[in-house]
């Protein structure tokens, strides 16, 4: 890398520089830094179970700041849900359906995010609502988790 840039700053005498190979370095470094924040999130290779649980509550978090009109549209009371902090299944299924942690996990999507949501589940972070109460509260007929500890 750093020979590409000393022949591009000077084709026909071309010469390394200090500040070339600290910036090829730095390049280097986020490189690696960002892909390794990618595989702890889950989002590359198969990832962890802790990666996984990760990955769901940061979808939780995600859906809780959702603007109204980014909220999906098969969610009728999705404001009402944001508001007591509970998360549909639904979408923490659509959310991870293409993630290599999830997808790539040797059971498959569906065991995988079951697993990531027990795992929170156990942990403290995340209670399952009963369905009686969100079809009374919300009119939603899925399931739906509260987001307990949202770090």
């Amino acid at each position: 890398m750093t020979t590409l840039l000393a022949v591009g700053d000077q084709p026909f005498a071309p010469k390394v520089t200090l500040e070339q190979v600290e910036w090829a370095i730095a390049l280097v470094r986020h490189g690696n830094a960002a892909f390794l924040k990618r595989i702890d999130a889950g989002e590359v290779g198969e990832g962890t179970a802790g990666g996984r649980e990760r990955k769901v509550m940061d979808l939780c978090r995600e859906f809780q700041f959702l603007p109204p009109d980014k909220l999906p549209g098969w969610l009728k009371n999705g404001k009402a849900m944001q508001d007591a902090n509970i998360v549909p299944r639904r979408y923490l299924q659509q959310r991870t359906q293409r993630l290599a942690a999830f997808e790539g996990h040797k059971l498959r999507h569906t065991p995988a995010l079951n697993m990531a949501i027990k795992t929170a589940t156990d942990n403290g972070n995340l209670m399952e609502v009963k369905k009686d109460k969100l079809v009374e509260m919300f009119s939603f007929h899925g399931q739906g988790y509260r987001v307990l500890c949202s770090t």
